[in-house]
């Protein structure tokens, strides 16, 4: 069968369409289509680039990102709570101590300066009902976490 169009192919399988995949140009590609309300999961899948390449392009761009539709249904956000640190909040696209969770922290670390164990601090901070950010008690693992994120961060 004949193309209606000179030198193009009637079977979309005969060209593939090449673009850079820079974080601008992913921009330029994405950010119309996030201002239409498609979701990352759909750009993933109509542009052929993971979601969290996407995402960061988009930030990258200033670009704010509405909470996944799954989250605000269920009305828990732990999209937002599980990329950042205890004692932290995101203020735009800036990492800031936090606080009402700070003081928690250097507390924390003031107890395992006093060689208390990780088992012993998430005791310690169960009893006095202090929660984690996702308003859980606190396990060792959890306090490991976060004194070891403080040495990265250096407290």
């Amino acid at each position: 069968m004949p193309s209606e169009h000179p030198g193009k192919s009637s079977n979309p399988h005969d060209s593939i369409e090449f673009f850079s995949k820079s974080i601008l140009a992913i921009f330029l590609r994405a950010a119309p289509l996030y201002a239409q309300n498609r979701s990352l999961r759909q750009l993933e899948k109509l542009l052929k680039i993971p979601k969290t390449t996407i995402r960061k392009a988009l930030l990258e761009h200033n670009v704010e990102l509405r909470m996944p539709a799954s989250e605000l249904k269920s009305g828990h956000h732990s999209y937002s709570i599980a990329t950042t640190p205890f004692g932290y909040q995101w203020v735009g696209n800036r990492l800031q101590k936090d606080e009402k969770e700070f003081p928690i922290v250097q507390e924390i670390l003031k107890l395992r300066h006093s060689k208390k164990s990780f088992r012993a601090i998430a005791l310690i901070l169960n009893a006095r009902k202090i929660l984690t950010k996702k308003k859980n008690q606190w396990h060792h693992e959890g306090i490991r976490t976060v004194i070891e994120r403080s040495k990265k961060l250096k407290i």
